[in-house]
């Protein structure tokens, strides 16, 4: 049976209430008055999918703005509905990918629920990642962003926090990797599409080598998997093992500096990244 519509909705409620759930960025239909009534919409929502025979997990932000972080309400309505385990990204859904994220709000719902809690969010090296499980005490990391450009993230991860060690993978290693993606690109998405779907990762694997701007003006324009190929191995045999290994997300290895630095700022600036609106937050596991 269908629910009853809270105080306030009148009888397009369900119509544009559908129109939240099937668009991403609805911007008219007053869209964001339904994305604040948390509680009765998350828990319909929730409660319908976790009612399948498979286990379901759910993904969520820290709430709808800086001012409105709600994420710990949220979470206490996915376990009580059996969502069987919860990711959390670090920003809020009006800050999409700007300043940096925070670990507050992911530390509060790990506290509150028994259920798995995954943290994500800004992890692009081994330190960041043991930095954000160390804080929040999560149960794991998702990774998303920071693996582009250096898919060997999840095993120097994996080995910081078992080995405590730093996995360099070897010079052929690293180049066989780079290769091997382009041509599984165009075996699944055929020459037309794999090439120019190959361009943009070519760009995150290069983004940070001296030089490559060159490399990336011609190969953005070759048209054939085998000239893409060759282009890529003829630049990747003059760089040093180093320099690939570190290329990837601009933030590389810097990731847990810069976000010092950030945090430094603002406080000169004495912004706290929540009263004031501001998607930059000051809190960091950094």
């Amino acid at each position: 049976m269908r629910p009853s519509l809270p105080k306030g909705l009148g009888p397009t409620s369900w119509i544009s209430i559908w129109a939240v759930r099937r668009r991403r960025f609805v911007v008219d239909w007053r869209a964001q008055r339904y994305c604040e009534i948390p509680t009765w919409y998350a828990a319909f929502s929730i409660n319908f999918l976790a009612r399948v025979a498979v286990p379901v997990t759910l993904k969520i932000r820290t709430g709808w703005c800086p001012e409105s972080r709600n994420g710990t309400e949220i979470a206490r309505i996915a376990e009580n509905c059996g969502v069987a385990a919860l990711t959390v990204h670090g920003r809020t859904r009006a800050c999409r990918f700007a300043g940096h994220a925070e670990y507050d709000t992911i530390r509060k719902i790990k506290k509150i629920v028994s259920i798995p809690v995954i943290a994500n969010g800004d992890i692009d090296s081994p330190a960041k990642a043991k930095s954000v499980l160390d804080y929040t005490s999560a149960d794991a990391v998702m990774i998303g962003r920071g693996a582009r450009g250096k898919p060997w993230i999840f095993t120097q991860i994996n080995s910081h926090l078992t080995n405590k060690s730093h996995v360099e993978l070897p010079l052929i290693s690293v180049r066989d990797i780079i290769l091997s993606h382009l041509d599984s690109l165009y075996s699944f998405y055929g020459e037309f599409t794999g090439v120019r779907v190959g361009r943009k990762h070519l760009t995150w694997y290069t983004q940070c080598q001296g030089g490559a701007h060159d490399f990336r003006q011609r190969v953005v324009r070759v048209e054939t998997a085998r000239e893409q190929l060759e282009l890529t191995r003829l630049f990747l045999e003059k760089i040093p093992h180093k320099d690939i290994f570190e290329c990837g997300h601009p933030r590389g290895e810097r990731g847990d500096q810069i976000d010092e630095q950030q945090k430094n700022a603002q406080k000169e600036k004495g912004k706290d990244g929540k009263g004031s609106g501001s998607c930059w937050t000051t809190k960091n596991a950094a």
